[in-house]
């Protein structure tokens, strides 16, 4: 008489897999010969809908909760007209998801930027890569958990930066990516430095920026030599200052400019010339007809040249000169 065995599976009775990664599982028996059939009930957290086959398993099961899921297959094996019934335990481990928000406000160029990760899934890991981009002057970066640097916007337009995370949780991993946008700190287009004026005549400065919808307000404190009380204003410079040395004097104008919520301030130095005027005296010691009158011109302001007219005069036989 013979007795047959009862096909017993060797392959491992339990699995771990990932949800939405493909699982295969290749049942194995001592029996030679043995046959293979399997069947899946549905299960809460798991999506797939009940599912049966012979051979080899091969599913992609969808863990739809933040943790891990059992489901069980059960195989019925058959060999020389003897079966058996056995279950396979497969735990799906949920694919790790950040939590917070990918959607980032925009910074102002050198300024920390700060954004710490967050997953509803137990003991979630994060690494982060950033590569170079253009218009931004820092090198690639990357690190673990938390975000905390401090991007650098060459340009005079906002620029978009893409950091990577790959999370990784009980072996199964996810990678998952958001954008933050660099505004750029505005800086003045036109001169630091125009054109110096008179005393007592306008002074006319138009602050301009590369950067699209910059808005300027200004200030300039009172400084010795110039009359003028403190002032401040918006948009153009426009102030007749007055030099009440003999000297030139340069005033500062702060101009602070702010775009997109970014600000930056400048100084912008004017130049004001001042008035010559005669330190001689100006009555001449009273001369006799006919000699020789002399009149030496100065004044205390470096550089100054004189020109001189004389009208005519009823009494004074000369021609004006």
């Amino acid at each position: 008489m013979t007795v047959n065995p009862t096909p017993v599976l060797t392959s491992s009775l339990t699995r771990i897999t990932c949800d939405n990664t493909v699982f295969n599982y290749t049942p194995t028996s001592a029996t030679a010969g043995t046959t293979y059939t399997w069947s899946r009930a549905a299960v809460a957290g798991i999506s797939n809908t009940s599912a049966s086959g012979t051979g080899v398993i091969s599913e992609t099961l969808l863990n739809t909760t933040n943790a891990a899921v059992t489901t069980t297959y059960i195989l019925s094996l058959t060999a020389n007209g003897c079966s058996n019934t056995q279950s396979v335990d497969v735990t799906v481990n949920p694919t790790p998801q950040i939590s917070s928000s990918l959607i980032t406000t925009p910074i102002c160029s050198n300024t920390n930027f700060t954004y710490t990760p967050s997953s509803t899934v137990s003991g979630t890991s994060y690494a982060w890569t950033r590569a170079t981009v253009v218009g931004i002057s820092n090198a690639a970066g990357t690190g673990f958990g938390s975000i905390n640097e401090a991007l650098i916007n060459t340009t005079p337009d906002p620029v978009t930066v893409n950091y990577v995370y790959v999370l990784s949780a009980n072996n199964c991993s996810n990678i998952q990516n958001f954008n933050v946008t660099v505004n750029p700190s505005p800086v003045l287009t036109s001169t630091l430095t125009p054109t110096g004026v008179c005393s007592n005549t306008p002074f006319a400065y138009t602050p301009t920026s590369a950067t699209a919808g910059t808005t300027f307000a200004w200030s300039r404190a009172a400084v010795a030599n110039i009359s003028n009380a403190s002032a401040t204003g918006t948009g153009a410079i426009n102030e007749t200052l007055i030099n009440t040395a003999a000297a030139t004097v340069n005033p500062k104008y702060l101009v602070t400019l702010t775009a997109n919520g970014c600000s930056a301030s400048q100084f912008v130095q004017a130049t004001v010339y001042p008035t010559p005027v005669l330190s001689s005296g100006l009555t001449v010691a009273p001369a006799c007809s006919g000699t020789e009158t002399n009149y030496t011109a100065a004044s205390a302001t470096a550089g100054t040249t004189f020109a001189w007219s004389r009208a005519a005069v009823a009494g004074i036989s000369n021609a004006a000169a």
